[in-house]
């Protein structure tokens, strides 16, 4: 067979390309009112996967303590080349905070 259910009933090969690499590394644009006049106008951060409903991205970028806290962008660049946590091993342990959830900070760790 060598064929995915989609190609099945459609006939057709299916776009991937919208697809990205997850955990590579991104560019945040941020907005011009959210800034200083010296502020960088993009933050780097780790891609993690799609919103639903619309079209936009959820990032990890983090904070001034190290913490990874959660956005919502559409204004993003990928370098897929490269991951964010180059050289970590799979087994350090990374906190994950959603800034529109004030109990994921208590709730749980993820491991990369």
């Amino acid at each position: 067979m060598g064929k995915t259910p989609y190609e099945l009933f459609f006939n057709e090969r299916p776009n991937v390309s919208h697809l990205r690499v997850f955990g590579c590394k991104v560019f945040v644009y941020t907005e011009r009112g959210k800034r200083k006049k010296l502020d960088a106008k993009a933050e780097q951060g780790m891609f993690l996967g799609y919103e639903f409903n619309c079209n936009a991205y959820t990032i990890s970028v983090p904070d001034a303590f190290g913490r990874m806290n959660c956005r919502r962008s559409r204004s993003v660049t990928f370098d897929e080349d490269q991951y964010f946590y180059e050289g970590r091993s799979n087994t350090d342990e990374v906190e994950v905070y959603d800034n529109n959830d004030p109990y994921s900070a208590l709730v749980h760790h993820t491991h990369l």
